[in-house]
């Protein structure tokens, strides 16, 4: 069965992960935003030179802010969010991945009233995330998380409802395997919620984080009801591996290849 796999990824690595013979490469808000003009010119000739698209960017706030800080403003980060929204759909990008938990968690051992600042707070760092990246025709993907970096958006309902509370057509979500299982969310709401889940992120789940190493056959986890509920709805999004420990990157690129064919699933460029 053909779906279109991915791996994260810099510029540096474009030609590794197309050598692999994977369809995308799933790059960083946090790498394209800070080049200068003629650094992300050479990026775009890079990937157009690839057969790689880059239709997914993550994080589009730096990893080490927090809304909910006092000294936070979203405001202020208007001109970075439309400088990042910009540059990813220059490179092709369709979906922009909100996932960092640090980043939208919000406070611990607060009050009600607090608590409901801070929320109040986040939704409009999001709310204003969506209209940004609406004008360059880009959805954001909503990551549920964990307890393990979150406690703001844990499951698929939890982001559907968020959509719906902000009023937002171009807010969706997305499944990363590892906070699915740590959840223990059944593999059955991914049948429930198909038109829902727009993209994939898939490591070794059980390997505490932060380490993320690829997923293979030999870990100590059952990859085979997951890969057959993305079977069972003709999943076409893509399937990004969201790895960042590697024994050796080019070897590993190509390990991966092959844990998805033993699924009998295969890039659309094999």
């Amino acid at each position: 069965m053909k779906m279109r796999l991915s791996s994260f990824g810099f510029a540096k690595d474009i030609d590794a992960i197309a050598n692999a013979g994977f369809d995308c490469i799933e790059m960083h808000y946090r790498e394209i935003v800070p080049m200068t003009d003629e650094e992300f010119n050479d990026l775009k000739r890079k990937l157009a030179g690839s057969p790689l698209t880059a239709e997914v960017v993550n994080n589009p706030l730096p990893l080490d802010k927090q809304i909910i800080s006092p000294d936070f403003s979203i405001e202020e980060y208007r001109s970075h969010l439309e400088l990042g929204a910009a540059r990813a759909a220059e490179l092709g990008a369709r979906f922009c991945n909100f996932g960092n938990g640090k980043t939208r968690s919000l406070p611990v051992d607060a009050s009600k009233s607090e608590t409901d600042a801070a929320r109040e707070k986040v939704c409009e760092a999001i709310k204003l995330i969506c209209e940004v990246n609406a004008k360059h025709n880009i959805t954001v993907i909503i990551e549920p998380l964990s307890p393990v970096v979150s406690n703001f958006i844990l499951s698929i309902p939890e982001a559907i409802a968020l959509a719906e509370m902000l009023s937002v057509d171009n807010l969706k979500t997305f499944i990363d395997l590892r906070w699915f299982v740590d959840e223990k969310r059944p593999y059955d709401e991914i049948i429930k919620y198909a038109d829902q889940i727009q993209h994939i992120h898939i490591d070794n789940p059980i390997v505490p984080f932060p380490t993320r190493p690829i997923p293979r056959l030999t870990d100590d986890f059952d990859y085979a009801p997951f890969m057959e509920a993305l079977k069972k709805i003709c999943y076409k999004g893509i399937i990004s591996c969201e790895a960042n420990t590697f024994d050796d990157f080019e070897k590993d690129l190509s390990d991966l290849m092959k844990f998805f064919s033993h699924f009998d699933i295969t890039s659309y460029r094999q």
